[in-house]
């Protein structure tokens, strides 16, 4: 009996891991399409995207590049991509020439999908092998079969994720030329992991000086005490020139990191700067018709027992409805009382006593 109730256990477990499964939350996956000639050429097709995904973790990849390029640019047969449209073309299966993936899981790569669990890996690279000359795209042939995997020489799926952080056809002279070096080192079948690594190095490090400076404004109103928050443009997109802020009378408009704020009627000129560059915008400040502060239970009395009580006040601005107002409360002597601001609307505030006094 006790033989019989195991081997239907066992039956079970191997039915239940059998079963797909399924990612239950929307991982980023990395991906590119890249072919590669009878000479050993690679040629990227598509370069490193980021994408989420959330489905079948068995036979998944189909389904996420389907999802990715639409239904009608992937052909599938037996579970293995046999053809890609890129730009309109089809790259089908010819003769010897195959559609693989290699992940990033233990540089594996795949013919028939269906022995891939999607989970496995977060980068996929859907490679079209000519002449099915497996050497010619940097992986060797150890192992291949339907359900077992061939292998790439070098990973490079983690310069793979650093590349996809960027837009490679907008991108300044310094990271276009690390960019671009980056994309050579995929595709260059004879890179070595400290080529990969180096490449991956200076993606990161690349830096690129402005060549243009942008606000978002030429010009704005505020009230006395009122802020705003500018936005600075900088062209190329990624430039990491360090952005400096001024303003020309700071009596009347003081700017910090790109935020104003108004303290006095009158106008003033805000300037940032950066890599020699230079925008403008022109500030005109506006006095406040009036500053109020009243109790919020009218009924309470402005005396309270010192250490015991508190006394909740509000503060309003003429006009009102006025955004961003920067609300600081103060008290005379603040050995008899102090005020507290309430966090997220300072407007509000609570007096509480110290020691008998007015």
């Amino acid at each position: 009996m006790k033989k019989r109730i195991l081997s239907l256990l066992l039956v079970l477990c191997m039915i239940v891991a059998l079963l797909p499964v399924t990612v239950s939350a929307a991982t980023p996956k990395y991906y590119t399409v890249e072919k590669y000639d009878a000479e050993g050429n690679g040629t990227m097709l598509i370069a490193p995207t980021e994408a989420s995904w959330t489905g079948s973790d068995y036979a998944g990849t189909t389904a996420f590049f389907k999802a990715l390029l639409g239904s009608d640019n992937v052909t599938v047969s037996n579970d293995a991509v046999t053809g890609i449209k890129i730009n309109g073309t089809w790259l089908n299966d010819e003769g010897t020439s195959q559609w693989y993936i290699a992940t990033n899981y233990e540089k594996k790569v795949y013919r028939d999908f269906g022995y891939f669990r999607f989970s496995d890996a977060d980068v996929l690279r859907f490679i079209y092998v000519t002449n099915g000359n497996f050497s010619n795209a940097g992986m060797t042939t150890d192992g291949l079969d339907w359900d077992n995997a061939a292998y790439m020489n070098v990973e490079k799926g983690d310069l793979i994720k650093t590349l996809s952080a960027y837009n490679g056809a907008a991108l300044g002279t310094n990271r276009q030329a690390a960019y671009d070096a980056g994309i050579a080192a995929i595709v260059n079948i004879n890179a070595t992991d400290a080529d990969v690594a180096a490449a991956k190095t200076n993606m990161e490090n690349a830096e690129d000086n402005a060549g243009s400076i942008t606000l978002n404004k030429e010009t704005t109103e505020l009230y006395v005490g009122q802020k705003e928050t500018l936005t600075a443009t900088l062209e190329p997109a990624g430039s990491t020139d360090a952005l400096t802020w001024t303003s020309d009378n700071e009596n009347v408009v003081k700017v910090e990191n790109g935020v104003l704020k108004g303290m006095s009627a009158g106008t003033a000129a805000v300037t940032v700067e950066a890599n020699g560059l230079t925008d403008s915008i022109q500030v005109t400040v506006k006095a406040l018709q009036g500053l109020y502060i009243t109790k919020v239970n009218s009924n309470a009395s402005s005396t309270i027992e010192a250490k015991k009580e508190e006394l909740l006040l509000t503060a309003y601005a003429v006009p009102d409805n006025l955004e961003n107002l920067d609300w600081q409360w103060s008290v005379e002597d603040p050995s008899i009382a102090e005020v507290t601001p309430t966090e997220g609307n300072e407007y509000l505030a609570a007096v509480s006593g110290k020691a008998e006094g007015t």
